[in-house]
């Protein structure tokens, strides 16, 4: 007959386990050793923000387990009777999860050094881990270092797949939990960073499509700090923080003054969406997501079974890429260059709305990708040049 579980646990048997110089309980399994997640977070993490660790840890790929009455008996007695409740007021209940003492340490590690950039802090080079490439001093692309090489992911080349094949390479474990980090702060839907494995292609090899003069430089975006952590909590984007965005501040006019709506010339703008995300399919209808002038916007197709239509919505255009102005000014001017806009139907609102898109009760409204990339000189230079102290 095998032994139960928990049977150490029963004799009331636990012991301690130092990370970071900081002890950490456990309990005994017949296969392993084991702790609670909620011992990490308290014991390491108290001053991170709950959604934050959230957010770090669904980066992770760690295998978690339930407890049993007679586990969780032990681990309030362990809390209450001998760490003075360090670990909550709140009993250890059915929603505590434990993990294998080893991923324990990789956990902490991972959270220490997320938790360190996201402070600004010079503690830690994150770029031995991860980052991200600045391109020509426009593009961004997240980067995760993998034996010694900075790895970049295969979806942000979904055009260039065929010829890129040959240098991919299959990226797992702790290296793709420092990726899927960078991404979420980049403001990849988390649509995208799902599975076990991702293939990327190491910087070396990638710069060879790219012409001798391209520049790759070390960045990382200004905004992320502890002071704008909180404002994007409850963000409908479901991003980490989207630190590529800087805060909204409002701004309207009556109209837009005939002046402007000449542009500077610019022949190259499809240079500006090479990286394209995976794409999938709900219903007939085929769900992407971009990235457009380095920030993430998701696209849908309006045409069924259409792989090649693409409409992003009026609303995330305003929000993502033009926050100092109002939707309303947003559609005025994509009207005055005579781009078409068609108000989403009732499945494309849902499939949208379950991605992130911005969402005013149910009522989105899709302008063609092809016209906006057209058109987007005129676009940006009308609604970035507008006069501050008009309102509609």
């Amino acid at each position: 007959m095998s032994e139960r579980k928990d049977s150490e646990s029963e004799k009331g048997r636990f012991g301690w386990t130092v990370i970071d110089s900081c002890g950490i309980p456990h309990i005994f399994r017949p296969d392993g050793i084991y702790c609670a997640l909620r011992t990490l977070e308290y014991g390491k993490f108290t001053k991170m923000p709950y959604f934050v660790k959230k957010e770090l840890l669904s980066c992770t790929n760690i295998e978690y387990f339930h407890a049993t009455e007679i586990e969780l008996k032990l681990l309030n007695t362990i809390n209450f009777n001998h760490c003075d409740s360090q670990y909550g007021i709140k009993q250890f209940d059915y929603t505590d999860l434990l993990m294998n003492i080893t991923d324990a340490e990789p956990t902490c590690k991972f959270l220490r050094i997320c938790c360190s950039k996201l402070k600004k802090s010079s503690e830690i080079d994150i770029s031995n881990y991860c980052g991200f490439l600045r391109m020509n001093k426009v593009s961004f692309l997240p980067y995760s270092v993998q034996d010694n090489k900075k790895c970049v992911p295969m979806f942000y080349f979904e055009g260039e797949m065929e010829y890129l094949q040959k240098y991919a390479v299959k990226m797992e474990g702790w290296n793709l939990s420092y990726l899927k980090f960078c991404c979420k702060i980049q403001g990849v839907n988390n649509i995208l960073l799902t599975g076990d494995s991702y293939y990327v292609v190491p910087l070396d090899d990638l710069k060879k499509c790219f012409p001798e003069n391209t520049k790759f430089e070390e960045f990382w975006p200004h905004k992320a700090s502890p002071s704008n952590i909180r404002q994007y909590e409850t963000d409908s984007l479901n991003s980490l923080f989207f630190f590529f965005k800087e805060k909204p501040t409002k701004r309207t006019m009556e109209d837009v003054p005939k002046e402007l709506a000449i542009a500077p010339k610019q022949n190259n703008y499809r240079r500006n969406v090479h990286y394209i995300g995976p794409r999938y399919k709900h219903s007939f209808y085929y769900f992407q997501q971009i990235n457009l002038y380095d920030r993430m916007i998701n696209s849908i197709s309006m045409k069924p079974n259409d792989v090649f239509d693409r409409w992003v919505t009026l609303e995330d255009l305003s929000r993502i890429y033009f926050y100092n102005s109002s939707i309303a000014l947003c559609e005025q001017v994509v009207r005055s260059l005579k781009i078409e806009i068609r108000k989403a139907n009732v499945l494309l609102n849902n499939i949208l709305h379950n991605a992130g898109s911005y969402d005013i009760n149910n009522n989105m409204h899709l302008v063609p990708l092809e016209k906006i990339l057209k058109y987007w000189p005129q676009i940006d230079y009308m609604l970035k040049n507008v006069p501050t102290n008009k309102t509609i």
